[in-house]
């Protein structure tokens, strides 16, 4: 009983650390599952995957752990765990980068899975063995050889002479995080698929509004990842070396995720002008809000998951007072006005990192 006892206690703190290391896409995952677990329970939703489906989503669920792969290891802790065990350190290495390769293809294992029981026919299901082996492969290569490259490095004095912007370069850095990636792609993804149903199907007149609604719901994913990137600035250097302020930063998030996004802001403003301009004003106005409220929420003081919470039930109030009548947005002046508040009141505590 107290070695079942202990084992608990592990699979807790590792299921915390788990937790910790990336809240944003974690939350974001048990949304869309649970959401899917409830339609399929309730029979809203009737599960059939063709093999044209089947192919478009596998590209992406590949994507997604290659690019999580780039995320920064500090394996200085683990040297030290095992400094009196008798591996060498590319063992170290390798077993471990093998478990995260496996952690982080995770959600490609489950939904092959799933697609097994819905394939109408079996014939492509020898690919599944070999999908999963290619992906924690590519996932595994990626990790070990950028670690090596990394030692490799720090061994080496760099001498080349830098031709961007150091402001350019560090806004980068701090800004994109494997977080943050993943949550563009998703969102960026969406958003493509959304616009070719409708254009394909030619619903853009019968149903305007759905339209709106998902292409900002779309949109307004990505802009989460930002909630995550603010742990990651140097705060330090930004408020005790430069001494920034709180417009410097917000003006700052702000150009970052406007060129991120903003070539599918614009697609957004031109389609949705051709299918009805009051209503993709109304929905654009949605869309700053929900930027705006989020780039506040981000830059404040508070616990990563409350942040998440707030800026999820903003994006839902704001697109359901979207729906109404247009006198009824003036009330969405309130969380732009609140969150300001809060954010430049609690910005000087990033200050004692």
């Amino acid at each position: 009983m107290t070695l079942l006892l202990f084992w608990i206690k592990i699979l807790i703190n590792r299921i915390n650390n788990l937790f910790k290391s990336s809240p944003v896409i974690i939350i974001w995952a048990a949304v869309v599952i649970g959401a899917f677990i409830f339609a399929i329970a309730n029979k809203y939703i009737s599960i059939s995957i063709d093999e044209n489906t089947l192919f478009f989503i596998i590209p992406f669920l590949l994507l997604f752990p290659l690019i999580s792969s780039f995320e920064n290891n500090n394996l200085l802790p683990l040297l030290i765990r095992y400094s009196k065990s008798e591996y060498s350190n590319k063992i170290i290495y390798i077993k471990y980068f093998l478990k995260q390769a496996f952690i982080k293809n995770i959600f490609l294992i489950i939904f092959l899975i799933a697609a097994y029981y819905s394939l109408r026919e079996k014939i492509y299901l020898f690919l599944f063995p070999v999908i999963i082996i290619l992906s924690v492969t590519l996932s595994f290569l990626f990790m070990y050889y950028k670690n090596v490259y990394l030692n490799k490095k720090i061994k080496e004095v760099n001498t080349k002479k830098r031709h961007i912007n150091p402001l350019i370069k560090s806004t980068l850095h701090e800004y994109l995080t494997p977080d943050f990636i993943v949550l563009a792609l998703l969102s960026i993804s969406l958003f493509i698929i959304i616009l070719m149903e409708f254009s394909q199907n030619n619903l853009y007149l019968q149903m305007e509004t759905q339209f709106f609604i998902y292409a900002s719901i779309a949109i307004s994913i990505g802009f989460l990842g930002v909630v995550e990137s603010i742990y990651n600035i140097y705060w330090m250097y930004q408020t005790i070396i430069f001494s920034n302020d709180y417009k410097y930063h917000f003006k700052r998030t702000a150009i970052f995720l406007a060129g991120v996004f903003g070539l599918f802001i614009l697609i957004f403003i031109i389609s949705g002008g051709i299918v009805n301009l009051k209503i993709m004003l109304k929905y654009f106005l949605c869309i700053c809000v929900i930027f705006t409220v989020t780039i506040n929420i981000a830059l404040s003081k508070s616990n990563i998951i409350f942040k998440i919470i707030i800026i999820s039930i903003n994006i839902i109030l704001t697109i359901w007072i979207s729906t109404l009548n247009f006198i009824f947005l003036l009330v969405l002046t309130f969380p732009v006005i609140i969150s300001y508040i809060k954010a430049k009141n609690e910005y000087w505590e990033w200050t004692v990192l």
